[in-house]
């Protein structure tokens, strides 16, 4: 059942209704004109909504599932964070929020380059070494200073 819609527009508001909505347990995943839908988010705040969504991409805290729409980054286990690379191609992520830093094999850099902040998969098989090792990072959002 859908959560009421907002009573006003202030960025801070949305940001934590939307917040709330995607994190809740009995949350599907959908594009975000199905979510504008199931937020009841009338046509004249459409624009206010889809800024505050962007954001949240950005930040990390909601990602883009392919093929499914929208959902809470946590859920999805994905970790936002600053890349660094060693002299071997591997790199490292440490995260923006709470966490350890997370190891990336060099094979599963994809197109990041040092400094750039990523959007990294936990993987939940064992590596060589008994880690869990992330994979495929995103790069996006990126900051103006490095």
């Amino acid at each position: 059942m859908p959560k009421p819609t907002p009573r006003d527009t202030d960025p801070e508001s949305l940001r934590q209704h939307l917040i709330s909505f995607v994190s809740d347990p009995d949350y599907q995943p959908v594009q975000s004109t199905e979510l504008l839908r199931q937020l009841r988010i009338p046509p004249a705040e459409r624009h206010a909504v889809e800024d505050v969504i962007r954001r949240l991409l950005c930040e990390g805290v909601l990602v883009l599932l392919k093929h499914k729409g929208l959902a809470a980054a946590k859920s999805a286990d994905l970790v936002l964070g600053k890349i660094s690379f060693t002299k071997s191609g591997a790199a490292f992520v440490n995260p923006v929020k709470e966490g350890t830093e997370v190891f990336i094999p060099a094979a599963d850099t994809g197109t990041a380059m040092p400094g750039d902040q990523v959007l990294v998969r936990i993987s939940r098989r064992e590596g060589r070494d008994g880690k869990h090792p992330a994979r495929a990072p995103w790069s996006g959002c990126r900051s103006a200073a490095a």
